[in-house]
């Protein structure tokens, strides 16, 4: 596959395999999230499956956010998080916030909204009595 060579990837690949940046001799923390999001970008571009494997590995354990998930998903084809991302904004109450819906774009957005409409729906019977989570007001 042939992808522009992009010198920041490279850079960003070797501070994270050699935990050194060599410009300025600081130690890299390969715990930070940014770290990783910048070799798990170089890995998927050149589609180095090992290193992008252990990079979703390691932010497993440091993302927790459900709309960060869904856009490390998007962004670098990591399909195990985009479905529970999507079942946990879904399912929690209360509605989005504004970054959030940036963060994860109007396609997920609307996946999101339209399980919650079917969510809502699924909680309201009619058969001569109303039930569920929905509250009438009788005026």
């Amino acid at each position: 596959m042939s992808k522009p060579f992009q010198k920041h990837y490279v850079k960003s690949f070797i501070y994270s395999q050699t935990h050194r940046d060599y410009d300025t001799g600081v130690k890299w923390d390969l715990s930070e999230e940014i770290t990783l999001e910048n070799a798990l970008r170089f890995a998927t571009a050149y589609e180095f499956k090992n290193v992008s494997d252990t990079c979703i590995a390691r932010l497993d354990a440091l993302v927790f956010d459900p709309a960060r998930r869904i856009q490390l998903a998007q962004l670098y084809k990591i399909s195990q998080w985009l479905g529970p991302g999507i079942i946990a904004l879904s399912s929690r109450a209360g509605s989005l916030s504004s970054k959030e819906i940036e963060i994860i774009g109007s396609r997920v957005m609307a996946e999101i909204a339209k399980r919650r409409d079917e969510r809502a729906s699924a909680s309201v019977h009619w058969d001569g009595m109303l039930r569920g989570t929905v509250l009438v007001h009788i005026f």
